[in-house]
């Protein structure tokens, strides 16, 4: 049979092993919404930069058709 002090230190244990896993559930979905919201924030960059890079291109064709045709 096991003594009051032994049961005690299992019933520690198995608590401590419990919460260890819950917080390793939580520390997972926080990992997966934070993975989540980077994707995001690397699409919204990736459509940012492409219209930017659009932009760059119109004003350098803007400019080099000012110089050709003397404008400045």
């Amino acid at each position: 049979m096991i003594s009051d002090e032994g049961f005690f230190n299992e019933m520690f244990v198995f608590s401590r092993i419990l919460a260890n896993r819950q917080s390793a559930a939580r520390s997972k979905e926080r990992k997966i919404r934070y993975t989540g919201e980077l994707e995001r924030k690397v699409q919204t960059l990736q459509t940012e930069a492409t219209t930017l890079s659009a932009q760059v291109t119109m004003l350098q064709v803007y400019v080099s058709f000012v110089l050709f045709n003397g404008f400045i």
